[in-house]
């Protein structure tokens, strides 16, 4: 569990930053977004841009979530504009003030969120190679459906994809695995140093 406080003007001000740049991406709603809980820092981060603000805080972790929902939550928050809102992350929710938010995954490992704060931007949904170290981001990868080469997807479109399907599959009882499986099947990883 991780407990922190942040003045709401400053919060503001750094989504607002972050925000700017999504705008004129065409999935923004959809858009995910990591949120790091450092030793007296909140730092915001998407895929190639980064915002923070200063905050109190009793422990560290980080947690994603679509970027939309918690802007819109902090936004229509209660809280003045010099007021403090509190935070309460824990292994279920977040809790914003009186509010809470669900969010797509997070985690309370130093090792992990150490590894995110070093990790170059591009790479916010990263893939940790434990032998060597490096960082790959899933925008390395591209797909093609084997019924046609012509229809290409990145992987973190897939990703998003499926987080989007999860959410409004999980009361029929359909895992985030089975929607993977489901549509990797029907695909192939495209290997950029063959050339057919």
């Amino acid at each position: 569990m991780v407990i922190f406080q942040i003045i709401k003007k400053d919060l503001v001000q750094a989504l607002n930053q972050i925000r700017v740049s999504i705008r004129t991406r065409r999935y923004k709603i959809y858009h995910t977004a990591d949120f790091l809980i450092q030793p007296g820092r909140f730092v915001i981060r998407i895929d190639g841009a980064e915002a923070y603000c200063k905050i109190q805080n009793e422990g560290i972790g980080m947690f994603e979530m679509h970027f939309m929902d918690f802007f819109h939550a902090i936004d229509s928050s209660i809280e003045e504009k010099f007021d403090q809102i509190h935070f309460v992350l824990d292994d279920k929710f977040i809790q914003v003030g009186k509010r809470k938010l669900s969010y797509l995954n997070a985690s309370f490992d130093y090792q992990k969120v150490l590894k995110v704060i070093e990790s170059p931007l591009s790479s916010l949904n990263y893939d940790v190679n434990e032998e060597n170290q490096y960082f790959k981001t899933f925008h390395s990868k591209e797909y093609c459906l084997l019924d046609d080469i012509n229809v290409k997807f990145l992987s973190d479109t897939i990703e998003k994809d499926i987080n989007f399907l999860e959410k409004y599959l999980k009361k029929y009882k359909i895992n985030r695995t089975e929607i993977a499986t489901f549509l990797y099947q029907r695909m192939y990883e495209i290997d950029k140093n063959k050339l057919f």
